[in-house]
C-alpha cells in the first residue's frame, strides 16, 4: 500500500507541473477527478494535464490522513496569477501507486482535521 510520501510526490509534480513525475505516481489505467469536472484517465493523459497546470504553490492544511488505501489531505493552493483555492484531495492507492485522486474545491478545513503545526509549502 503506498505511504504518505506519494502525496508529497504528487504534490511536487502538481507544483513544478512536471507530468512524468506524476505519470509515475499513478497506475497506467489511473484517474484524476477534479473539483472543475474534468475526468483525466490513462498516464498519457495525467502527464499531459500536470504538463499543462499553471504555476502554484501548495501549503498542507492537514496531515496526511491515511484508512487503509484512502489518503487524504487539505491543502491550500496559491497561483502565479493571485488565484487562491482550498482543496480536499482524496486519493485511492490499494498498491504502490495511485488508482483514483479526486479532489474538490472547500470553504474551511475542519477544525479537528486542521495541522497542529504550520506546514511548510511543498518545494520544487
Amino acid at each position: 500500500m503506498a505511504g504518505k510520501s506519494i502525496v508529497h510526490s504528487y504534490f511536487r509534480a502538481l507544483s513544478t507541473a512536471d507530468g512524468a513525475l506524476a505519470r509515475s505516481l499513478f497506475v497506467e489505467d489511473g484517474v484524476i477527478d477534479d473539483y472543475r469536472g474534468g475526468h483525466r484517465a490513462g498516464g498519457d493523459v495525467i502527464e499531459k494535464f500536470i504538463d499543462a497546470r499553471p504555476p502554484r504553490t501548495i501549503e498542507l492544511l492537514s496531515d496526511v490522513l491515511q484508512e487503509g488505501p484512502r489518503l487524504t489531505v487539505y491543502a491550500k493552493m496559491d497561483y502565479a496569477d493571485g488565484r487562491t483555492a482550498t482543496v480536499r484531495f482524496l486519493f485511492t492507492a490499494p498498491g504502490d501507486r495511485i488508482e483514483h485522486l479526486c479532489n474538490s474545491k472547500i470553504e474551511f478545513v475542519p477544525a479537528e482535521l486542521s495541522a497542529t503545526s504550520p506546514q511548510p509549502p511543498v518545494d520544487a
